[in-house]
């Protein structure tokens, strides 16, 4: 059998002064508060300018001017007054990926002759439904393309005949 020794225990004079609870608890508790206070350093707060989101993403495409401006001229061609572009939709993020792609001038291009084509503008579909969608016109990589090849040929079509009559009027004019 064998004997374990404990430590011996300070007196209570090496201990310190030991707080007590009974006699005065708020004074415990504003020395809680300040120890609490003195621990945590303060929070650094967060510039108001611009959320962390922004500062890593850059700004949602709803609130880019060429895409809105895009936005704008579609609710135009096709009616749709009430239609918004919201941050969280993927519209305004189609019309910033087609935007960066394309160009400005092929998107505007492409919604001018939107409206002319046959699937469209629902004339070829089986059900007669209209694809009038942002994703359809600008989301769909080959809808896109045969719209802006449709809509180069017009407009060189259109600049071949718009000549000729010219030509055709001077040579009327000059006999």
């Amino acid at each position: 059998m064998t004997i374990q020794v404990l430590p011996e225990s300070k007196p209570r004079s090496e201990l310190g002064s030991v707080p007590d609870l009974n006699q005065n608890p708020s004074a415990n508790q504003n020395q809680e508060q300040k120890q609490e206070q003195r621990e945590d350093p303060p929070t650094p707060k967060r510039p108001n300018h611009l959320p962390p989101a922004e500062k890593l993403f850059g700004a949602p495409p709803n609130t880019r001017p060429d895409v809105i401006r895009l936005h704008e001229r579609w609710k135009r061609t096709f009616g749709f007054t009430n239609h918004q572009l919201l941050s969280l939709t993927a519209d305004a993020q189609t019309l910033a990926d087609a935007l960066d792609s394309h160009g400005e001038d092929a998107c505007n291009r492409v919604l001018d002759w939107a409206p002319n084509d046959d699937k469209v503008s629902g004339r070829s579909d089986e059900r007669r439904e209209k694809h009038e969608s942002i994703a359809y016109i600008f989301g769909n990589p080959q809808t896109f393309a045969r719209l802006e090849r449709d809509s180069r040929k017009q407009k060189q079509d259109g600049e071949v005949s718009g000549v000729s009559v010219v030509e055709r009027m001077r040579s009327r004019e000059a006999q």
